[in-house]
């Protein structure tokens, strides 16, 4: 694993695109970068997740949430509370639920940030609080073939780290638990260059997520003469010579960035992609 201690905030530009997947999280008023950097036949963010992970255990092994919110913060995932809590969340429309073990291990072998968790009512015996585990990469329990491997913090104890579940819930409520998967919105996957009329941009800070190219528009605008126009924070309108087209933008690091795809649109432009070069004209 690798943590690099980067500039503080006002120096943003020093923020570089290392590795081919990375995170960042601010602390103290330095970012934190989490890269890549493990097993090569992994999935790249399967690999980030498990690095986080590894940085967050010992500080949180005492407490399951505060573990799990730990882990979703680098990863750009928002979860609040304690572990019924998370419970709850986690059934919300942006979360995908998972059938059981083995689809969560296969979730988190694709690169989706997966939780498992159960109320602590659900419990058997019943519990006063709930249990919450991140599920990563790695084999199921020899036993069963049904536990996938993960990590959790274990209030007033301590919890584990790389073990399948079936360690972290007894056996009559281990088959109770329920998985769910969510994208890593904070995850930074493949950079790209970009170029514009045979020129780079390497300003544009384009990378590649879930196979579409996203770039910061404001150097794009620039290297086209187009004006930025009508920006609502979701949205945005691009002019290129006599053409207008609302682009949406997606805020990433106070940075808007948009799918280079959509500047299709644009019946002047031409957008073509080949070996991680995306050239616009």
């Amino acid at each position: 694993m690798e943590l690099t201690s980067l500039a503080p905030r006002q120096f943003p530009f020093l923020y570089l695109f290392l590795t081919r997947v990375s995170s960042r999280e601010l602390v103290d008023n330095f970012y934190i970068l989490y890269t890549y950097s493990g097993n090569n036949n992994m999935h790249p963010t399967a690999q980030l997740i498990i690095n986080i992970c590894e940085a967050k255990w010992e500080a949180e092994k005492s407490d399951c949430s505060g573990f799990v919110r730990a882990v979703a913060g680098p990863l750009g995932v928002k979860l609040t509370g304690l572990a019924d809590e998370i419970f709850d969340e986690i059934h919300g429309a942006a979360w995908t639920p998972l059938k059981d073990g083995p689809a969560a291990k296969a979730a988190a072998e694709d690169g989706l940030f997966v939780i498992a968790a159960l109320k602590g009512a659900m419990n058997v015996p019943a519990q006063d609080h709930g249990h919450v585990a991140v599920v990563v990469s790695g084999d199921l329990d020899t036993t069963h073939r049904a536990y996938p491997t993960g990590y959790w913090g274990s209030l007033g104890s301590v919890g584990m780290k790389n073990t399948p579940l079936n360690f972290a819930w007894n056996a009559a409520s281990r088959d109770k638990v329920k998985y769910a998967s969510i994208v890593p919105t904070a995850v930074r996957r493949t950079p790209i260059t970009v170029q514009v009329n045979g020129k780079a941009v390497p300003t544009a800070a384009a990378y590649m997520l879930d196979n579409s190219t996203f770039a910061w528009i404001r150097p794009i605008a620039d290297a086209l003469d187009a004006q930025i126009a009508d920006f609502t924070g979701h949205s945005v309108n691009l002019i290129v010579g006599d053409e207008e087209h609302e682009l949406t933008v997606t805020v990433n690091n106070d940075q808007s960035f948009i799918h280079l795809g959509d500047l299709r649109q644009f019946t002047k432009l031409t957008v073509s992609f080949d070996k991680g070069v995306v050239s616009i004209s």
